[in-house]
């Protein structure tokens, strides 16, 4: 008889495969395939630790016989950066080399606790646990919030991660800034710190309302930022109006943690009014 090209060969799929959809909690789209977690297969047991690739440019169209990588553990987010596709639980990262979906290595010790506490961009792939806060661009995760989790009275640590709170990860383009929204342990307020990545400097920014959760944020193609809180739509530091500006220093050794200092005055270089405070006492 006539020989011709195979069904799987011409149509890019199993023809024992009559679902082709998969239903999915987590999803991440990258080099034109949509990359899903916590997914459910009616031919599969367990799903829980499976991660699904469809096919190139079909992002509805999974082929799960064989483009799935199996995990240790179930994730809670998807990202990518550098030709690499990063799954993350409350502790581990895995790093996936996607065209085989093959699993390469173990991040263990950092974490994400949502999809939207993972953002990707081409500053690096930037994501946030219960501890920390973290940027991956080269072959390890980088502890970025160091400076900014304890000390302060909008630290990291002053974040309420109860009731679902969680951290949320957006892109500032227009300052190349990473934001990270956050609910304040104390009055429930919400706030957020953010990363300049040029400078590498950390900024606040506080929100006007009291109990306030904002649950998600996004950036549009205009570069503005919008986060809702369920209520209202937020457009972030888009006001002209400028706040006073504050700046709070971490606490000063000088070289020598174990002994008490004593600053006898602060010099000022500029023409603006200067309004300070040391332990607590106004100048």
């Amino acid at each position: 008889g006539k020989v011709s090209a195979t069904y799987d060969s011409f149509r890019g799929r199993d023809e024992d495969i009559k679902r082709f959809n998969v239903k999915y909690e987590i999803g991440h789209m990258y080099n034109g395939s949509l990359f899903v977690a916590n997914a459910n297969v009616k031919s599969l047991e367990d799903e829980s630790t499976y991660i699904f690739k469809s096919q190139v440019n079909k992002p509805l169209m999974f082929d799960y016989s064989k483009d799935f990588v199996i995990l240790p553990e179930s994730v809670n987010a998807i990202g990518s950066y550098g030709n690499r596709v990063f799954a993350f639980s409350d502790s581990s990262v895995y790093r996936i080399e996607p065209n085989n979906m093959v699993l390469e290595h173990i991040y263990e010790g950092t974490g994400a606790l949502s999809q939207r506490s993972v953002v990707s961009v081409d500053e690096g792939l930037f994501y946030a646990d219960a501890n920390g806060i973290y940027q991956q661009k080269g072959p390890a995760p980088q502890r970025i919030s160091l400076p900014i989790e304890k000390g302060m009275t909008y630290s990291y640590e002053n974040k309420r991660l109860t009731n679902g709170r969680i951290p949320v990860l957006t892109w500032d383009p227009k300052r190349s800034s990473l934001v990270v929204i956050l609910q304040k342990l104390t009055n429930n307020k919400a706030y957020a710190l953010t990363f300049n990545v040029p400078r590498k400097r950390w900024d606040v920014i506080t929100f006007n309302n009291a109990n306030q959760y904002i649950f998600d944020a996004i950036m549009q193609f205009t570069g503005d930022i919008y986060a809702t809180d369920g209520i209202k739509l937020y457009n972030l530091a888009s006001s002209t109006t400028r706040k006073a500006w504050e700046w709070e220093s971490k606490r000063l050794e000088v070289g020598r943690p174990e002994l008490d200092k004593k600053f006898h005055y602060v010099h000022k270089t500029g023409t603006a009014d200067l309004r300070y405070s040391i332990n607590d006492t106004n100048y």
